[in-house]
């Protein structure tokens, strides 16, 4: 877990923490939050769970951006055709190489 903290007296939480699965691949990670800007002095904290093997870090940068926060429910759109008949549904606009419109069928096995 990555959490980031104020550092010193209680050491409290300056921003939501975040959770990586860990494997035994080398896998990228990147975690983006909002400092809480009264804090001057922060740090970043890594928690483990003993016992779990060895874990390494390797290039940890923390860098300041320029993030917008966006909600998926505006980018991504799931229907499911829980009927046994072919269902067409319209999009409201056209998303990443579609048609202005979808048909999805129900597969029986």
């Amino acid at each position: 877990m990555v959490i980031p903290k104020q550092n010193g007296y209680n050491y409290k939480p300056i921003a939501d923490g975040k959770v990586f699965a860990l494997d035994t691949v080398y896998k990228q990670f990147e975690y983006i939050f909002t400092q809480d800007s009264t804090v001057v002095n922060a740090r970043v904290d890594f928690q483990f769970n003993e016992g779990q093997g060895t874990v390494w870090l390797d290039s940890i940068e923390v860098i300041e951006v320029n993030a917008v926060k966006t909600n998926p429910d505006d980018y991504i759109r799931f229907e499911y055709n829980a009927s046994k008949n072919d269902k067409s549904i319209s999009l409201t606009r056209c998303l990443c190489r579609c048609k202005r419109y979808a048909r999805f069928r129900k597969y029986h096995t």
